[in-house]
This record gives C-alpha cells, structure tokens and sequence, in this order.
C-alpha cells in the first residue's frame, strides 16, 4: 500500500513538474499595456495584471526562458513577468521600430524590424535577451513587395511564420538564414499578431477590425497555414491586443513542492515504522 502511495504522489510530482514546462497557456498584451490570460476555446481574456504606466504602445510579445518580452513605444524593449515591480527595460531604441518577437525552441529570439519609422518591417535580426539589441539583420527576401510583417511565430519544427499586416495580407514562412519569403497565403483580415500551440502547430491570431487595432475589440481566429481558412474563435473582449504567445502556469511551483511533501512525509513515516 505504501508504496502505491508514493508511486501516486511520485507520478503526480512528475507529472505537475512536466505541465509546468509546458507552453500551454495562451497570453496576450494589449496597446496600453494590459497583460491577458486568453482562453484559446472560446477567445475570452482574463486580465492579470497592467503594466506601468510609462509603458505603452506594445507591438508585440514573446515568452522566452522565463520571461516575457515585449516590443513597446517603437523599438524599445521590455522584460517583465507576471508579478509588478519586475519591469526592466532592456535598450534605447535601436531601431525606429521593432514590430514583432519570435523565439524557437532554442530560446533563439528573431525580431521583425523597420527602419523607416513603422511604414514597412523590411528586415529581421536576431535579438541578444541580455541587452535587446538586434544583430544579423537579413532582409526581407521578396523585394517585389512592401512587407510590413507586424507578427512572428516558430512552430514545433523551428519553422518561422510571419503575418504581412497590409500590401498584400498573407502568411508566410521565412527563411532565416536568407528572408526569403515562401508558402505564402492570402488573408482576407488584419492581424498583429500570432503564436503557435506547441507540438500541435495551431495558429492563432489577434484580428483587429482597422488598422489602428485600438477601436474595436479583438477576436481570436485560427488559420490554417496551407489553405489559408480564418476560423473565428471569439472576442478576446479587450481592445489592441497587439501581441499573443504561449508561456508557462502562474507559479505551478508549490503544488510539485507539495507533492515532494508527501513523498517525503511518506518516507518518513516508513522509516519510523520500521
């Protein structure tokens, strides 16, 4: 019996520790700064927590390692996590404007950057998460188009995807070690944002309804990267939610440190015992 108990509570640390690594909460960040837990069923969004109010005008973000990173005020660059007070910001502003953030499975971070002040994201770098500055800029490989990519994401295979926001809509995969542009297919709406569901390569993105983003509230579609089909999900019930990514459980820590807990005290009793 006892050791049924302690196989139980062993899976069940195992268990809780491996959820804990996994990617499957959906977050989003707004405009002005709200941080949203996003229900990927339905669209709905939980607000945890505002961001100071001297950050704004997010344009992207990215859960690396274990922290979120977000594009913000151009292209300035913000680490934060889920509690207040954890806000740093990371460069000056490298670059006029830093429209979106991408990491593989590697924690390699690729940001989609415009030099021309937001009128076109002509180029993508990788990005040093230390200091947020972007080196190895690569342009964009179709010179035919004025891409303006406005969202990033890797799948499970390190493919990298992006979201062309105007002239044309599409998506896309990109190369990143040349830029060139492939597996496009058009969309009929603007999205500023994308992430993947991990393993089972999901693409969601935020629809706004102008180009602004800021007037009507957002929606959660699914797109299908072959056919290029839009399936609304629903209304994420906030306004500009510029960025979406996949991050960890708020503090799954104490409910693996219980289960050590009753591993432990089961141990301990056997040993009083015998």
């Amino acid at each position: 019996m006892l050791r049924r108990i302690l196989l139980v509570c062993l899976t069940l640390c195992l268990s809780l520790t491996a959820f804990a690594t996994d990617r499957f909460l959906m977050y989003g960040i707004t405009h002005d700064g709200k941080l949203l837990e996003i229900n990927r069923s339905d669209g709905s969004s939980t607000l945890l927590r505002q961001l100071p109010a001297q950050y704004q005008n997010f344009d992207s973000l990215e859960f690396v390692g274990s922290h979120f990173y977000a594009s913000y005020a151009g292209g300035k660059i913000l680490r934060f996590d889920f509690d207040p007070g954890s806000e740093v910001e990371l460069n000056p502003g490298q670059f006029p404007y830093i429209e979106a953030l991408a990491a593989d499975s590697r924690d390699r971070t690729i940001a989609s950057i415009s030099t021309d002040a937001d009128i076109a994201a002509e180029s993508f770098g990788e990005m040093n998460l230390t200091n947020g500055n972007v080196a190895t800029v690569v342009p964009y490989g179709n010179s035919a188009v004025a891409w303006d990519v406005d969202a990033l994401a890797f799948d499970t295979f390190d493919n990298l995807w992006g979201i062309n926001l105007n002239g044309p809509r599409a998506l896309f995969r990109i190369d990143t070690g040349t830029g060139a542009i492939s597996n496009v297919v058009n969309l009929q709406r603007v999205y500023p944002a994308l992430t993947i569901l991990p393993r089972f390569d999901v693409f969601y993105a935020s629809h706004a309804h102008d180009t602004t983003g800021t007037n009507f509230d957002s929606e959660l579609y699914i797109i299908d990267p072959l056919l290029g089909t839009e399936t609304l999900v629903g209304s994420m019930g906030q306004r500009g939610v510029s960025g979406l990514t996949f991050g960890p459980v708020p503090e799954p820590s104490s409910i693996a440190i219980l289960a050590l807990g009753l591993v432990g005290g089961a141990f301990a009793k056997r040993r009083r015992r015998s």
